[in-house]
């Protein structure tokens, strides 16, 4: 998906080689700094969620229809959770586990509000 959007748009700046091979580098998490920017994507997710929630926007009431929420990936993780932020926190775990200090922000978000 980033591949598509990006070819589309960085057709007319300069140095448009290069920016290609770090979206590639980063989609492929071939070096610690793509691994990084993959671990700061995902946690300015979890915390958009996170905010999202607080701010009433996003709740389990009235989810009983919603495809994405009792999709078998999902559901596992909506019923082990009080919450739609800690079941997202939870499902996004294994793409942070390599990092212990990306998971121990997880485990702080799970625990406190923003």
């Amino acid at each position: 998906m980033i591949r598509g959007i990006v070819a589309v748009q960085i057709g007319i700046l300069t140095g448009k080689k290069e920016i290609k091979a770090l979206v590639d580098e980063f989609e492929k998490q071939e070096s610690e700094e793509a691994i990084f920017a993959y671990h700061c994507d995902k946690l300015e997710n979890d915390l958009q969620i996170k905010l999202y929630e607080q701010e009433g926007c996003l709740s389990l009431d009235n989810q009983e229809s919603n495809p994405i929420i009792n999709s078998p990936k999902v559901k596992p993780f909506i019923d082990a959770e009080d919450t739609i932020s800690n079941a997202w926190l939870e499902f996004d775990r294994k793409k942070l586990a390599d990092d212990s200090i990306f998971t121990d922000i997880l485990n702080y978000l799970k625990e406190n509000d923003i």
